[in-house]
């Protein structure tokens, strides 16, 4: 069986597991960085794990390769078929589990289980591969959608309270609705899904809004927000399809 420590590099997550969904979107400033630890960190793994994650996926395990820089780069041809595929390399393994922990069905399993890390399931490889690759993608993309798109009450800044109701639709099937930072002041068209997404016991939006009561939101800070809720809305859709691939 592999552990967490197998796959990911010590210092990067300061609670496991709880640290790693949305990981990249967190540390997206040094992702270039990230992704060559996490690379160097798997296949410096002891033979003994190869040979088993070789032996579950059958195929064969390769180093990636590297550009002039030292950074790490990806010559796997995208358009080959998974059944005609041979190799795989470390970001392909950190991909599929990245997939894994933004699946609501990974976070149910292991708080009956309490486990590590399954070796990967070959029928499932390449299809979580791909999603996990598609969230790491979003999680370090320029978020361009801010201020204008989402139409804020209030121009500057902005005090977080606690209120009990904070997520208000117009009705109850409304896709989207407003988000209230307190009894006044809210930020209008707000994905029902990025309020309502949680994987075990983590709500993203609310927990985020509930570290910062009582804290004056300036700007920077309501910008900040903004792509948080726009990395959310977007994984939600990838992880629909990831589920789909794991049942």
């Amino acid at each position: 069986m592999l552990s967490f420590a197998h796959i990911i590099p010590a210092g990067i997550c300061d609670s496991i597991p709880e640290d790693l969904p949305f990981l990249f979107f967190h540390q997206r400033d040094e992702q270039y960085g990230l992704l060559d630890r996490i690379a160097r960190h798997i296949e410096n793994l002891d033979s003994t794990i190869v040979s088993k994650l070789e032996f579950s996926l059958n195929l064969q395990f390769t180093r990636t390769t590297r550009d002039s820089h030292g950074n790490v780069c990806f010559a796997d041809d995208p358009n080959l078929r998974p059944e005609y595929r041979t190799i795989f390399h470390a970001i392909h393994l950190w991909d599929f589990y990245y997939a894994l922990w933004h699946s609501g069905g990974w976070w149910d399993r292991r708080a009956l289980q309490k486990e590590d890390l399954l070796l990967p399931d070959p029928d499932l490889f390449w299809g979580l591969v791909s999603q996990g690759k598609k969230l790491r993608r979003i999680h370090v993309s320029k978020i361009p959608k801010t201020w204008e798109h989402f139409s804020p009450s209030f121009s500057d800044e902005v005090r977080v309270y606690v209120i009990s109701n904070r997520f208000r639709r117009p009705d109850k099937s409304a896709p989207f609705g407003r988000l209230y930072l307190n009894n006044d002041d809210y930020i209008s068209q707000i994905p029902a899904r990025a309020w309502e997404f949680h994987l075990g016991h983590r709500r993203f939006l609310s927990d985020y809004l509930s570290q910062r009561t009582g804290q004056k939101l300036g700007r920077d800070q309501i910008t900040e927000l903004l792509q948080w809720i726009v990395a959310i809305d977007r994984s939600q859709r990838v992880v629909e399809g990831a589920e789909e691939v794991i049942s």
